[in-house]
């Protein structure tokens, strides 16, 4: 029994590590979203990044945007609070270079909530979702990748420390500090 425990552990690691370096290896495709009029966007406006990519029309005083789960996987995959809605919030933009382009990738946090406050138990973390975009000029990045909830990383109903790796020339990784308490595990990437 402790083996298996002990192997889905590895397994649930390497997933959550393998993940995000195929996540943004999608920049060095050169690829951009399948859409027929570009999406831009400024990132500076972290209000309008909400709105625009969780499907809602407005935040709420603790800059976070509600929306309804759209479809069957936002059912499945989102972490519906007890209002029946999802709260996601911005977290930071990192930038960097690929193939000799600037690209920065957003990473939102969404919270589950019980009676009004953020679950809030040792194990329990933020649910991730990470966009991709690349410099269009005149402050205009076009967006490449969107992904909601690809992970839950923190404790305490938060989200842990984000960063970018990088592997070789023009390979990079997003960074996701997991910290778990309370289980024998502090901490891993």
């Amino acid at each position: 029994m402790i083996e298996l425990q002990n192997y889905t552990n590895r397994k649930s690691f390497a997933i959550r590590s393998i993940f995000p370096a195929l996540f943004l290896s999608v920049c060095s495709w050169n690829l951009l979203a399948q859409t027929a009029n570009p999406e831009l966007f400024n990132l500076n406006d972290h209000e309008d990044l909400l709105i625009r990519l969780f499907d809602s029309d407005s935040l709420n005083d603790m800059k976070e945007v509600i929306w309804e789960p759209l479809s069957f996987s936002d059912l499945v995959t989102a972490n519906i609070s007890d209002d029946g809605l999802v709260h996601s919030a911005f977290d930071t933009i990192l930038y960097f270079t690929s193939m000799s382009t600037n690209r920065a990738v957003a990473v939102f946090q969404t919270y589950h909530y019980v009676n009004g406050e953020i679950n809030a138990c040792p194990t329990c973390g933020a649910q991730v979702s990470a966009a991709v975009f690349e410099d269009a000029g005149d402050g205009r990045w076009q967006i490449i990748k969107f992904q909601k909830h690809f992970t839950t990383s923190g404790t305490f109903g938060m989200n842990s420390e984000v960063g970018l790796t990088q592997f070789g020339d023009e390979s990079w990784c997003l960074r996701l500090e997991m910290h778990w308490i309370g289980q024998g595990i502090y901490g891993d990437y």
